[in-house]
């Protein structure tokens, strides 16, 4: 967050609520790992966001089921 603060533009990759909650309250642009693995598969960097998110998961990453399904159906999974 300290390297946010210092670069301009910047976005930060947070999944801790509390980490996001600070990042908001200091104005920081912030995007979560379901973010940046649906950017991927849109850009085709990844052939499947469904093994992406498992893979997340089973690291014990956790995720809703609705934001699950949201970001699938984004990128027509």
């Amino acid at each position: 967050m300290a390297l946010g603060l210092k670069t301009s533009g910047a976005t930060l990759i947070l999944d801790d609520l509390a980490a996001r909650r600070a990042a908001v309250t200091l104005a920081l642009t912030i995007r979560g790992t379901l973010w940046l693995a649906v950017e991927a598969r849109r850009l085709q960097i990844v052939p499947s966001l469904r093994r992406v998110v498992d893979d997340l998961q089973k690291s014990g990453l956790y995720l809703s089921p609705i934001l699950i399904q949201s970001a699938l159906e984004a990128v027509g999974e």
